[in-house]
Parts: structure tokens; C-alpha cells; sequence
């Protein structure tokens, strides 16, 4: 008996010397992954708030000397998994902390927002520290704070446009709006120039910051944006600056017609096409147009003529002619067209003889010229005497002759006709009375 109540203290302490050791192994673990908590909460513990700064450096650049700089914003955004309280924000240094947004507290997932001024007491650079108090695992946050004191600040212009969108020509109204970056006032007076494509619109001039300026000098130029660019000038006090804005020009829908003169025209006759074209924008219509038809493709100013010559390559017939207006700031392009029509061209036919009167059975020659007014005449004319026919001659740079001692005493009615080789010619003729003796 006394050898089995020995046993019992002896077991019990064997039991607690194990679960000490197996204690020991437990706290001594090391950390897995999974033990770290997220969103960079290196050391949090579970369910704690985690406080991230943005941004984490705020430089105020230039301040003008004893004038308080605009507001610039912070964050404070909570990434742990329980509500941040924030208990405590100060600002040292010259900065001050006019706005806060962050006394509420801020819940996982979202973020508060504090707003920072800096007023410079001296001519240098300047710093300071945003301090956030709560109750995030990573508490404190804090914010570098920075600004130089100086005689002169920077400025900011923003330009917008009314209308954005319009017709060219048509006046649109250009306000700058100028701020100072480091405090002050923007002295009323100062002035804004307007420029486009390097080139000076005009003034102006600043009243409460704001300047308005109004043209009807954008045209289309290229492209249907066009920029336009505003400058403040500045003063001692206040840096220049410049902001742009783009608006969309559109064009006008010329009317663009072509004409011939004359029309008709007669066969190998010249031509002179003229184009032309009106706009509703009340412009001047400027630029080229191409002219083609009749005699190929002529580029002319706008308005302007081509003569077309050597028509003897067209034969009568209907044409077509058109005008292509190429476009110009105000008009988009833009064509015409009509119809011309060339006739068949005159002709007029003449008659000789070599000797009239003449003698039975003698040679005689008649000669036999036709003419068109703007080209030497092609084809054949026939000679007859009374019903008999003499012959039918080729004429030669219009014209021909023939020989007969076949016509009988008496008045003998000569005549030529002339016969056109195709339609460009209109046919014609003449006779005279050869005495036979």
C-alpha cells in the first residue's frame, strides 16, 4: 500500500512538467504568414485601426512675407478593420490648420480630410509637422510641412471658353481666372493677353481676378480644335502664368458654281471656264479651286479663270465642267458643276475662175476656198455645172481647184458645195456664171 500511495504524487508532477514544456513550445512559435496583419499593419494587432497619411510631404513653394498661403488638403485614411479616433491634430511651425474633417472619426475602408495654410514671418524657407493623435496601431501620423517666405509668389491662370463650339468667325468670349499660389491679392488692372498660334488676339484686363475677352478672329486653321491660350503678365508682386483652352471651330457650307463663255461655243472656238463661290459666313471667300473639263484640270484662285485653247480636240457635243472649291478658315470644300455645248462651227464657201469669159474647148481652173472662223476646214467639195457634175476635189488646208474645157457656149451656172467630213463643220456653197464663147 505504502509502495502505490508513492506512485501518485510522482505521476501528477510527470503530467505538469509535460504541459509546461508543451506551454513553452506554444509562446516560443514563430510567426507565420498568416499571423501579419493586412494592408501594411506590420505589428497591428487584430481588429485595430491603421492610420496612412497622403500626402506624406506638403511643400507650400513661395509665400508671399506675412500673407497666408490658399489651403492645401491632407488625408487621413483609416485601412484597419475597426473605426480610427482621432483624439488629437497639431500644427507646428507658421501653418495653421483652418478646416478639420477628421474630429468624427473614420471609419475602415474610408478617409478624413484636414486642410493646411503657411503665413511666412521671414524671407527664407520655413518647416513644420502635421501631428495626427488616435487610437490606429501605427499612431502618431505625422505630415512633413514646408514653405520659403518670399517678395514674390506664383500664379495659376485657368482659361474656359463661351460658346466651346461654333461656326468661324462667330465671337466667342475668353475668361482667365488668375490666382495667387502664395497669398495676396491679384491687384485689379493687371492685364491677361490672349494668344493663338503665337499670335496676339488682345487684352484682358483683370477686375476680382478675372479678365474676359471677346473675338471673332478663330477660323477653322488646319484642325476643328484650336487652342487658345491665356497669359497673366504679371507685376513685381506676381509671377506670370498661362492656362489654355480648346475650342471646336466648324465651317460654313459654301455654294461653289462654274461657268463657260461662250456657251455655246462654235467648234475649236476657245473657252474660258470661270469658278466662283459665295458663303454665308459674310467672308470673303479666299483659297484655290481646281477647274476641269474641256481642256484637263487648272488649279486658279478662288473667283479666277482658265482660258481653254486648241478645241479643235473636242468635237461638238455636250461637256460637262465643275469647280472644286478646296476650302478655306470659314468654308468647308465645296463643288459645282454645268454643262457646255459646242456647235458645229460655220463655213463659208467662195468660187473663181481663171479666165471667164473664156473660149469653146478651152482649160479653165476654178479655185475654191472654204473657211471656218477658228480652224482650217477639212473635206471635199463637189463642182457641178447646171445638172452635170465636174468632179469632187479634196480640200487641202481648205482648199482646192479643178480644170475643165468641157462646158458648153452659153451662161453656165458654176458651183461648189461643200460637203463637212463629219458634224463639227456645217456645210456650205457658192457659184458663179461662166461665159463659154
Amino acid at each position: 500500500m505504502a509502495s502505490r500511495s508513492s506512485f501518485f504524487p510522482v505521476s501528477l508532477s510527470l503530467l505538469a512538467l509535460l504541459a509546461f514544456f508543451a506551454t513553452a513550445q506554444t509562446v516560443d512559435r514563430p510567426r507565420q504568414h498568416s499571423d501579419i496583419p493586412e494592408s501594411g499593419q506590420t505589428g497591428a494587432e487584430p481588429n485595430a485601426a491603421f492610420g496612412v497619411v497622403s500626402p506624406t510631404s506638403v511643400d507650400f513653394g513661395q509665400v508671399l512675407l506675412n500673407q497666408t498661403s490658399p489651403q492645401k488638403r491632407v488625408s487621413l485614411k483609416n485601412t484597419g478593420d475597426s473605426e480610427l479616433t482621432v483624439s488629437n491634430i497639431s500644427v507646428s511651425g507658421n501653418f495653421a490648420l483652418p478646416v478639420n474633417h477628421c474630429a468624427n472619426g473614420v471609419k475602415p475602408g474610408t478617409h478624413c480630410d484636414v486642410y493646411i495654410t503657411f503665413t511666412p514671418d521671414a524671407l527664407e524657407q520655413q518647416t513644420g509637422t502635421l501631428t495626427f493623435t488616435d487610437n490606429a496601431s501605427n499612431n502618431p501620423q505625422t505630415v512633413a510641412l514646408s514653405g520659403t517666405g518670399s517678395n514674390t509668389a506664383p500664379t495659376a491662370t485657368k482659361v474656359s471658353a463661351s460658346p466651346t463650339s461654333t461656326l468661324a468667325g462667330q465671337p466667342i468670349t475668353f475668361t482667365a481666372m488668375v490666382k495667387s499660389l502664395g497669398g495676396g491679392t491679384i491687384p485689379d488692372g493687371d492685364r491677361v493677353a490672349f494668344t493663338w498660334h503665337g499670335g496676339l488676339l488682345g487684352y484682358g484686363t483683370l477686375k476680382g481676378g478675372i479678365a474676359n475677352f471677346t473675338t471673332s478672329a478663330i477660323y477653322f486653321r488646319g484642325q476643328r480644335t484650336q487652342r487658345i491660350f491665356g497669359r497673366y503678365v504679371g507685376d513685381q508682386t506676381f509671377q506670370p502664368s498661362e492656362g489654355g483652352v480648346d475650342v471646336q471651330i466648324s465651317r460654313y457650307d459654301p455654294t461653289v458654281t462654274v461657268s463657260s463663255a461662250p456657251n455655246p461655243s462654235l467648234f475649236a472656238q476657245d473657252v474660258t471656264k470661270t469658278g466662283n463661290a459665295s458663303s454665308p459666313s459674310g467672308q470673303p471667300v479666299g483659297g484655290h479651286m481646281f477647274l476641269t473639263g474641256l481642256c484637263g484640270t487648272t488649279e486658279v484662285p478662288t473667283g479666277g479663270s482658265h482660258v481653254c485653247k486648241d478645241m479643235n480636240g473636242k468635237n461638238a457635243g455636250n461637256y460637262q465642267i465643275q469647280a472644286y472649291f478646296r476650302g478655306d478658315g470659314y468654308n468647308n470644300p465645296a463643288s459645282g458643276v454645268a454643262t457646255h455645248v459646242i456647235n458645229p462651227t460655220d463655213t463659208t464657201t467662195s468660187i473663181t475662175s481663171s479666165k471667164n469669159p473664156s473660149s469653146k474647148g478651152q482649160a479653165v481652173t476654178f479655185s475654191i476656198v472654204v473657211k471656218a472662223p477658228f480652224i482650217p476646214v477639212e473635206g471635199s467639195v463637189t463642182v457641178t455645172a447646171g445638172s452635170a457634175t465636174l468632179g469632187t476635189i479634196q480640200l487641202s488646208n481648205g482648199r482646192g481647184s479643178i480644170v475643165t474645157s468641157a462646158l458648153p457656149r452659153g451662161k453656165n451656172t458654176v458651183t461648189a458645195t461643200y460637203s463637212p467630213p463629219n458634224g463639227n463643220y456645217l456645210t456650205s456653197d457658192a457659184s458663179l456664171v461662166q461665159t463659154v464663147q
